[in-house]
């Protein structure tokens, strides 16, 4: 949904949120993510069991590791971040901001956010002694404005938040255009459904001075660039916000799988505890109800028995169900589940128990998942140094020459390595002290080290001649 008015955000008498259908995917995609299904399908209870409870209910967490697992191969290596002068002052600079704000942690919240809800939020402000801070928010408060029929240039960046005062409900909202930052406060009514709010008036911001003591009504900051960085999934020509990767047919799938799960899971469950069938005289009475019972955990099932037989007709009953189809549908059905959530089973160590594959076969297997962290790494290098160059610009330390360097997570297989740096070192290209440094540090050794045994190579070398 594009807004172009600031002012058609917050009309009076109108719903809030006013984005309902994207907010509603937001809290779908939000109880995915937990593996709440419970709370977005809650007809699989009744589907399930006749009391419509969910007790000996399997949830599958494919969501929330498709996410995970994706944040562990772009993000599980520590973010090489600094200037491109190693150990020059500007370099130190960020290297201290980023150790200062728990960078890595912000940027990971971010990329979650961004992967399972479509959009990730960098926020910029300053805290109480002067430094700013880099912080994640969740997209579930964030509009933008943007200019009629240009919906890249975006006008204002608006973060809403309720809050209560006695029985109160209100809306905090912080308007950030490219200068300045406006704090707006607006009374919260109760829809008729009670399901949403209704936006009431704007009322002074000096009357919740003491709810926000530290914070002007009008703060100008003068940097020409807004302090709320959007980080954002796939996202075509048309659409406003990024697009989750919990896509709809993902979502089906999922569905119908936990569907098919617990009802085989049930099944076996209730077969698990033999039957027993056999005289009725043959049950112990209860003592306390002198009625016949089985101590058992399954069921005992009697019959009258004729005196004239010498031995009565004692067995277990037992179940032969036919459970291959539903089987094989499941397997199936994640198998499609791992397609749409670009989660190869290679990389939830499935398909390849017990057998050896290479390094280059591996990274093969991987490449719907390395494609999605190289899609999401695109999306996210260019905001993220522009983040941390405008927190340094808005504390007084400016720093323009930021490099970010995301390490590749890739379990490095040594025999291989050594192959690939024997090759490159044997084709003459990297002959030299410059070749030498370059072939040690692919091996892992500390460029101190490297640049130390790559002159004492070449003196030798000099030496030789």
């Amino acid at each position: 949904m594009a807004i172009h008015k600031l002012e058609d955000l917050f009309i009076e008498g109108q719903p809030w949120p006013c984005d309902t259908e994207r907010m509603a995917e937001y809290r779908e995609n939000i109880h995915l993510r937990d593996n709440k299904f419970d709370e977005i399908w809650p007809d699989l209870n009744r589907m399930l069991r006749e009391d419509g409870k969910d007790s000996l209910k399997t949830w599958l967490g494919y969501f929330w590791k498709s996410t995970i697992r994706c944040m562990d191969f772009m993000l599980g290596k520590k973010i090489l971040i600094g200037s491109s002068k190693p150990d020059s002052p500007e370099d130190k600079a960020v290297k201290e901001f980023v150790a200062a704000s728990d960078f890595h942690q912000t940027l990971f919240e971010t990329m979650v956010d961004c992967d399972s809800l479509g959009d990730g939020l960098l926020k910029i402000y300053k805290d109480a002694e002067g430094k700013a801070v880099l912080q994640s928010n969740c997209p579930m408060i964030w509009n933008q404005i943007s200019e009629p029929g240009n919906l890249r240039r975006v006008q204002y960046h608006v973060l809403a938040t309720k809050f209560k005062k006695g029985e109160q409900s209100y809306l905090k909202v912080e308007i950030h255009s490219k200068n300045d930052i406006e704090h707006r406060i607006y009374e919260l009514g109760d829809s008729p459904t009670k399901k949403t709010h209704i936006i009431g008036k704007r009322l002074p911001f000096a009357d919740f001075a003491e709810e926000f003591p530290d914070i002007q009504e009008i703060e100008t900051h003068g940097l020409g660039e807004f302090l709320v960085i959007p980080i954002s999934n796939i996202r075509t020509s048309k659409d406003v916000y990024g697009k989750s990767s919990y896509n709809d047919a993902a979502k089906s799938i999922a569905k119908k799988l936990v569907d098919r799960y617990n009802q085989v899971d049930r099944v076996l469950d209730k077969h698990s505890d033999p039957n027993l069938i056999g005289p009725k005289g043959m049950l112990e009475l209860n003592p306390i109800t002198h009625k016949p019972m089985f101590r058992g955990g399954g069921r005992y099932f009697g019959y009258k028995h004729d005196p004239n037989v010498p031995v009565p007709d004692i067995h277990y009953i037992t179940w032969d169900g036919n459970l291959v189809p539903a089987e094989t549908s499941i397997e199936r059905q994640i198998g499609d589940l791992f397609n749409e959530l670009e989660l190869p089973p290679v990389a939830m160590a499935k398909d390849i128990q017990g057998s050896v594959v290479s390094g280059t076969a591996y990274r093969l297997m991987l490449t719907p998942l390395l494609a999605k962290c190289g899609r999401l790494e695109r999306s996210m290098t260019p905001q993220a140094k522009k983040a941390i160059q405008l927190a340094m610009r808005y504390q007084g330390t400016p720093v323009d020459d930021i490099t970010i360097h995301v390490q590749d997570a890739m379990p490095k297989i040594p025999m291989e390595e050594s192959q690939r740096i024997m090759n490159l070192a044997t084709s003459g290209l990297f002959a030299g002290e410059v070749g030498t440094q370059y072939l040690l540090e692919e091996l892992g050794v500390p460029t101190d080290k490297a640049v130390e045994i790559a002159v004492q190579s070449g003196n030798q070398q000099i030496g030789m001649i």
